[in-house]
């Protein structure tokens, strides 16, 4: 995780990195989806993603950050996905 810092509203902004590298001896290409999995006392009110692409992020399920990507040899792409929570909590969340 890269971090969290507090947000309007009594939210909070989750961050966290994914890097893709291609440690081959040719040009490769990926496909990368990503799903937020916060245990369910957190809920997700908004996402997007930024780096090597953009765009928003689903708040439920899967959402497609790259799909058939080249990534050349010894290359890096660096996605940021943040994603605005709050806190639910409730005796016996988890």
């Amino acid at each position: 995780m890269v971090g969290v810092t507090p947000a309007a509203g009594c939210t909070y902004n989750v961050s966290y990195n994914i890097i893709v590298g291609n440690s081959g001896g040719i040009t490769g290409a990926y496909s990368l989806k990503d799903t937020p999995l916060f245990d369910s006392d957190v809920v997700i009110l908004s996402g997007n993603y930024g780096g090597h692409a953009t765009g928003p992020m689903n708040v439920s399920g899967s959402t497609t950050l790259a799909t058939n990507t080249n990534i050349g040899v010894g290359a890096s792409h660096t996605y940021t996905v943040t994603f605005n929570v709050r806190l639910q909590l409730e005796p016996g969340s988890k």
